[in-house]
């Protein structure tokens, strides 16, 4: 969608063999360059690491390890912490699995499982200071877990208000301020008031699905895409609170659904239904 006069070209440096079936979601790790997590619907997450004698210019990849046998349905989403040490996956067999990485053993350990949706898990996010997750689902509800000294999880809040299924969730930078996103075509504002989480604004967007949102680096302007093919762009409330207003749309990206979106620097990356990114 955005052009960088630096990027005369993008091409695929390679394609990666080992899930059976669609794959899910990928997350980069941020603390280790080159590695990065997938997840699909063979009900596995992957982690994959940058080649002995890969370089910049002929990048190579290959898989890591293989986590398994901790979901009996699609791992739809995963998140890595802000510290590289722990992913979390998303499933739609209702839990959320978190692994850690021990770096004497050179291997991830299934920390925890969190149990609580009613059903299917869409999505899972990690808030800037590692010791909060936020999850959603197609139970029409976002929990809050919390890690406690002992590094056990601990729900802290289960929000309500959407009435469908919760497709994606994205902390604002620097902030704990969460947003939703829904079926029920509306986006939401969470924010924490002490102990209590409670629902600090938002805005409804049309009569089309809203799949997935981004933020840009300041915060300050929110990126959705919809079920109509639309890219649309909010000016986020100041105070944390409020409606979200509309600033523009981009019509007819593509014939198909509009799934995902991340937003980084000048750069606008979305995946299409059709097939491609854009």
């Amino acid at each position: 969608t955005a052009y960088s006069e630096k990027m005369q070209e993008l091409k695929i440096a390679q394609s990666l063999n080992g899930h059976e079936g669609k794959v899910w979601g990928i997350c980069w790790c941020p603390t280790r360059p080159g590695v990065f997590a997938s997840c699909g619907e063979d009900k596995t997450v992957r982690v994959w690491r940058r080649a002995a004698g890969s370089t910049r210019e002929s990048p190579k990849f290959v898989q890591d390890c293989i986590l398994e046998e901790s979901h009996t349905r699609t791992v739809r989403s995963v998140s890595f912490s802000p510290c590289g040490k722990r992913l979390a996956c998303a499933s739609f067999d209702g839990t959320v699995s978190v692994w850690e990485w021990d770096a004497d053993e050179d291997e991830w350990g299934l920390m925890a499982s969190l149990d609580g949706h009613e059903n299917e898990v869409k999505d899972v996010q990690w808030q800037a200071s590692g010791q909060v997750l936020a999850t959603c689902g197609r139970d029409k509800t976002v929990w809050i877990w919390e890690i406690d000294d002992y590094g056990d999880f601990e729900c802290a809040a289960v929000l309500t208000g959407h009435g469908g299924d919760v497709k994606a969730l994205q902390w604002r930078p620097g902030c704990e301020e969460l947003v939703s996103t829904s079926y029920d075509n509306s986006l939401k504002i969470w924010n924490a008031q002490g102990d209590d989480w409670e629902c600090a604004g938002g805005s409804k967007a049309g009569e089309d699905t809203i799949w997935a949102c981004s933020f840009n680096a300041e915060g300050d302007t929110l990126a959705t895409v919809h079920d109509d093919a639309s890219l649309k762009f909010w000016q986020y409330p100041t105070s944390g609170s409020g409606q979200l207003q509309e600033l523009s749309s981009l019509q007819n990206i593509c014939d198909r659904p509009l799934y995902t979106i991340d937003w980084k620097s000048d750069l606008i990356g979305i995946g299409c239904g059709d097939n491609k990114v854009r």
